[in-house]
């Protein structure tokens, strides 16, 4: 209410682009990726989807989709069960803004492309272990975030 709806949109889109940003960097950083080279594909990420950023609904949900991606990788590395349900919540609660905020069908592409990387993550190493844990991970995911999306 203090600002023009204008400005204020430019400046919620400015603030989930860097947001979006930054989740993909740390993202970078967990696969390994050095500083520089997490920066340029943090950019890269940005530019490849510059037909989204122009729009805060479909801006938001290149914030939910490397946030999401940078929590699944945390719960993948995680052994601390305690942690892995933190993330879960959190999340869930991406999900959830991502549903509130983004058009529909972005948040299916991120599901959709979510569970790809999950089957990645869970066949990884081998272990059935794993993939049942990275498959029950994504399901309360979206779960706890579907159930706040409904509030709308």
């Amino acid at each position: 209410y203090a600002l023009p709806v204008h400005l204020t949109h430019y400046w919620a889109l400015f603030i989930t682009l860097a947001l979006a940003a930054v989740f993909f960097i740390l993202f970078l950083r967990e696969l390994g990726v050095g500083p520089a080279g997490a920066l340029i594909g943090s950019l890269g990420y940005l530019a490849g989807n510059m037909t989204y950023a122009r729009d805060l609904v479909l801006g938001t949900s290149l914030f939910v989709q490397a946030a999401l991606f940078w929590t699944l990788i945390k719960i993948y590395k995680s052994d601390s069960k305690k942690t892995r349900i933190v993330f879960i919540l959190f999340g869930g609660g991406l999900v959830g803004y991502g549903w509130w905020v983004a058009a529909y069908f972005p948040i299916l592409y991120i599901a959709l492309i979510t569970f790809s990387f999950v089957l990645f993550l869970g066949l990884r190493d081998g272990a059935k272990k794993n993939l049942f844990r990275m498959l029950s991970t994504i399901f309360f995911i979206f779960l706890i975030g579907t159930t706040i999306g409904l509030l709308q």
